[in-house]
């Protein structure tokens, strides 16, 4: 997933600066959308970086302050303010609001255009979407072959759990459960999933889906 950290360092793109909220670095960028007009802040989405030349924010501190605001109430990754269009500098009523609300600001050199940095992203998305399609077309191939070797039940299930990242049940006819396993990822976390699996062994697959849920 693209993250604030890969947009400022691998993406290509040069000269953009953080300016708030660096504890966020690693926050994923799940979408690209342009702040034009007060109102279309209302369509924006979590994850979503939201780019805009100023010009809307343009001698309005109450409005610089309350785009803010809105941004971080929506979950949008960023704010990504290009300079030297109608801000020399980004204005320091944004800067003050997002440091406040620990919500990032970037600042965009003005010889991007926004629809080379939305291309960019999307092509990373589509880049890691594919790269996951490939990856589960591949465990799915290698786990029925696995199937077919007629392996041990318990790694068999352990790839499964891990792969899908949540607990498997193997059941039978009568939906008893015959073996569960959780995540490995999710044991190293929680010791009691394990614990959680083997007591709703014996009471069959209605009460591990209880306890799970």
């Amino acid at each position: 997933m693209p993250t604030i950290k890969w947009l400022l360092k691998d993406s290509g793109l040069s000269n953009l600066r953080l300016l708030t909220s660096f504890n966020h670095i690693n926050s994923p960028i799940r979408s690209v959308n342009v702040l034009d007009n007060p109102d279309v802040s209302k369509w924006f989405k979590k994850d979503e970086l939201i780019l805009t030349t100023g010009f809307v924010l343009l001698n309005n501190p109450e409005l610089q302050r309350s785009i803010v605001r809105d941004l971080k109430e929506f979950g949008c990754a960023a704010l990504a303010i290009k300079i030297r269009r109608f801000f020399h500098s980004i204005p320091e009523e944004i800067l003050d609001e997002a440091a406040k609300l620990d919500f990032p600001i970037i600042e965009l050199p003005f010889f991007y255009s926004f629809s080379t940095i939305s291309k960019i992203v999307f092509n990373q998305l589509n880049i890691e979407a594919n790269a996951q399609t490939i990856s589960r077309q591949r465990f799915i191939q290698h786990f029925m072959d696995s199937v077919l070797n007629h392996p041990s039940w318990d790694n068999l299930l352990q790839q499964l759990a891990d792969f899908l990242e949540m607990p498997v049940s193997l059941i039978n006819e009568q939906k008893i459960s015959i073996c569960n396993v959780a995540p490995r990822k999710m044991m190293s976390s929680d010791n009691g999933v394990q614990n959680l699996l083997e007591s709703s062994s014996s009471q069959g697959i209605s009460a591990i889906e209880k306890n799970l849920l």
